[in-house]
């Protein structure tokens, strides 16, 4: 028996936690659903943002479908990242720890009370700063796939192309007029294979 590909995915979502421990539980509780076998979802969050890091054999396109049936009525303003090979976080070894080892059970991680006594100048000009921001500054989804896409190229990023099943599960699902010209090119070079 072929064993399933596993991706590994971080999803970023901002909103209003404070207070509310229990939509955090919930939202993880929720994600772990689509979670593979023998792993947790790992999670740390604030009063405004959520950080989850969790493994799943749900290809992007697919887990992505899940995640806005989950979150677009209530929590809408996410970011769903399969993992790049690197990435690096400015975050004590305990928290690190927890958020990337999928392997062992959740601590409960308030990282706005963990660093709470650490708060700088710094900290509050961010924070007063992206209050303030234009929302139209704000590119739309289509928008942001494309940087996303030219940043990856231009910096030799292999991020990993559709498979054609997804491709074609895609098709499937939503038609071939939802295909990007990325992914139709893909499925041209699939084509001539």
């Amino acid at each position: 028996m072929e064993e399933e590909k596993e991706f590994n995915y971080i999803l970023f979502i901002n909103g209003d936690f404070s207070l509310r421990k229990e939509i955090v539980d919930l939202i993880a509780t929720q994600i772990s659903s689509f979670i593979v076998e023998d792993t947790y979802v790992k999670f740390m969050y604030d009063e405004s943002l959520i950080i989850m890091n969790f493994n799943s054999h749900f290809s992007f396109h697919n887990l992505l479908e899940h995640v806005s049936v989950i979150l677009d009525r209530t929590y809408p303003n996410y970011f769903l990242i399969e993992s790049p090979n690197n990435i690096y976080g400015n975050l004590s070894d305990d928290m690190k720890l927890n958020l990337f080892d999928v392997h062992n059970e959740n601590i409960d991680f308030n990282f706005y009370e963990k660093n709470s006594d650490k708060n700088s100048e710094e900290d509050n000009f961010l924070f007063n700063f992206t209050n303030e921001m234009d929302t139209n500054f704000f590119l739309s989804e289509e928008e942001s796939n494309s940087l996303l896409r030219k940043i990856f190229k231009d910096l030799g990023n292999t991020h990993n192309k559709p498979t054609l099943d997804e491709l074609l599960e895609k098709i499937k699902d939503k038609g071939i007029e939802s295909l990007t010209k990325e992914e139709k090119t893909t499925l041209d070079e699939y084509s001539k294979n």
